[in-house]
Order: C-alpha cells, then structure tokens, then sequence
C-alpha cells in the first residue's frame, strides 16, 4: 500500500485497539497467523473466510464491517457501498450458512428502515 492505510486496514487496526488485544491476541481469536493480521493491517487482502468472524468480534454484521466504521455507528447519510465491497459482500455471503445469511438479511433491513439490530429484539 505504500504509506497509504486501507479503510478495512484501518478497521482491523481499530477494532484491535478497542478490544485491548495485540496482533498475537487477535490472530488467535480468529485462527489466523500473527503475521496475517500485520499484513490486513497493513492493507494486504482479506480471505473472505475471515470476513465473518472479524465482523462478529466488531459486533457487526458483514455490511456493517465493510461499510461502515468499528463502533457500528453507521448512519443513513453514509455514502452506499463502493463495488469493490458489494463484490467483498457477495463473496462472503458464499461461505455462510443459511442461518447466518438470514441474520445479514434481518441487520440489512434493520438499517434500511433506520433501525438499529437491537430495536428488532
């Protein structure tokens, strides 16, 4: 990336932070290698296997990861997502199960009405 953080780089960074955990820490939450998280923290791609559970740490739905920022304070006047992240999004809906697809679903209508998950409870 050349000096030049990505969004969803910045996001992991992030999302690390907020939970007090080092590189190590995290990459073991998710099964990964330390040396993957420095290199997502450092722009490098992210499988899309790894999208979910990166998501579920954040509290968040996929679409939320994405497109919004780690505190889940993603707001009606965001700008829709870019193509590059409805590819991300279509891809990582491939590796879910149903059940966890209906869960994106549900979160995805929550915000399109201007809801938030916990108000669909």
């Amino acid at each position: 990336m050349h000096g030049r953080m990505t969004d969803t780089a910045q996001k992991i960074r992030d999302l690390r932070k907020q939970l007090s955990l080092t590189q190590a820490e995290l990459a073991e939450r998710l099964g990964v290698a330390q040396s993957t998280v420095a290199r997502w923290e450092r722009g490098s791609e992210i499988s899309q296997e790894n999208l979910l559970p990166l998501a579920k740490l954040a509290g968040q739905t996929v679409d939320q990861f994405l497109n919004g920022d780690v505190t889940g304070a993603v707001t009606k006047t965001s700008p829709g997502p870019s193509e590059d992240a409805k590819r991300r999004f279509m891809a990582a809906l491939d590796k879910m199960t149903p059940d966890e697809i209906a869960s994106e679903l549900r979160a995805i209508e929550a915000r399109v009405a201007g809801r938030t998950p916990a108000d669909q409870r």
